[in-house]
């Protein structure tokens, strides 16, 4: 319980720092090449058909975007290069049970732009951005449909 509130934090954060609207595209288009070489080394070992799209500099390690053939993840790196998030785009209907009878009960006229499942060291959560006219909303729930963050309602 303690890794889940820890990461609901870091969510929270990085929720309110108003990134998470940015676009499609959550990494920077920063060059492949600024990986120092072992971190670069390790995320080819462990992604040996992914093309690194993008990396940014952060928080003292690095995120980057990979693509694997259909499929783009964004993954946040320590200093060491071992990965510690991942998040992958996962479409509305593969959203857990929970998650999707949450959101109709807390946001019934809300449409859902875009969901992102998020694999930490303390469990798996969903980013959930959500659209009203022009106000938007992002909750961040666990797989039973828990809110972690974001739950107000619009």
């Amino acid at each position: 319980m303690r890794k889940q509130l820890r990461a609901a934090a870091v969510m929270v954060g990085v929720m309110a720092s108003g990134g998470a609207w940015a676009g499609e595209e959550d990494v920077g288009d920063g060059d492949p090449t600024e990986l120092p070489s072992p971190i670069a080394a390790r995320l080819h070992s462990a992604f040996p058909a992914a093309t690194v799209a993008g990396v940014e500099r952060v928080h003292g390690g690095w995120e980057a975007s990979i693509v694997e053939g259909m499929r783009r993840q964004d993954l946040v790196l320590d200093s060491v290069g071992n990965v510690v998030e991942r998040h992958t785009t996962v479409a509305v209907r593969a959203l857990p049970e929970g998650v999707r009878a949450t959101l109709d009960r807390t946001h019934p006229r809300h449409t859902v732009w875009r969901a992102t499942e998020i694999a930490t060291e303390g469990g798996t959560f969903h980013e959930v951005f959500l659209a009203r006219g022009d106000r938007r909303t992002v909750v961040l729930l666990d797989p039973d449909g828990r809110m972690l963050a974001g739950a107000r309602r619009a």
